[in-house]
């Protein structure tokens, strides 16, 4: 062997060339921890909607309670207004996707998205009216302008809106809860 003159490279050669070549990089299974695009889904999808509403819906029915003196009926004013607030909103981002072209997911997870932030977005306004209620005219402006920065955000960040789409979504709520508050109005109820 010690005559072979290749014998002396194939001693240096620690793994033969077929080692060398690139091997496929195997995704891990669908679900497993390794999967950061899918806990993101979930978190944005039905983690943080899902906080949103369970804490809303408490701090209002709190709320509620203090100002209705009964359970009974704190739990129908905050059930309406979850369900109001839902449709209203619900009206605007379908105007909003028909017009701008917008892929919204499945129904049923926008609606759930949206019921959290018709929640959400009260109860800020009720615990920032405790902590900023008593300035006079500033305090409910601050009030106004966290509820409208909450609302924005939330809606740009669970539906991967871009800016301008926010902004048209934003629009066309203002007009349709201007639109029903004038409807109640002219039917009588305040």
């Amino acid at each position: 062997m010690a005559d072979d003159p290749d014998y002396d490279l194939k001693a240096f050669d620690p793994e033969p060339a077929s080692r060398h070549a690139a091997r496929p990089v195997q995704s891990p299974p669908h679900g497993s921890p390794a999967a950061p695009q899918t806990d993101t889904d979930t978190i944005k999808n039905f983690q943080i909607p899902l906080w949103l509403l369970v804490g809303g819906v408490a701090i209002d029915v709190i709320a509620a309670i203090v100002h209705e003196n009964s359970f009974i009926s704190a739990l129908i004013a905050v059930g309406l207004g979850l369900v109001g607030g839902t449709a209203i909103m619900l009206v605007g981002v379908l105007i909003t996707a028909k017009v701008r072209g917008i892929d919204l997911g499945s129904f049923g997870s926008a609606v759930f998205k949206l019921a959290a932030i018709s929640v959400a977005a009260p109860a800020l306004a009720t615990l920032a009216g405790l902590a900023l209620g008593w300035i006079p005219l500033l305090g409910g402006l601050i009030v106004a302008s966290a509820t409208f920065i909450l609302i924005f955000a939330l809606l740009g960040v669970l539906f991967d809106l871009e800016q301008s789409d926010t902004w048209y979504f934003v629009c066309v709520m203002f007009l349709i809860t201007l639109g029903v508050h004038f409807l109640m109005l002219a039917l009588g109820y305040k």
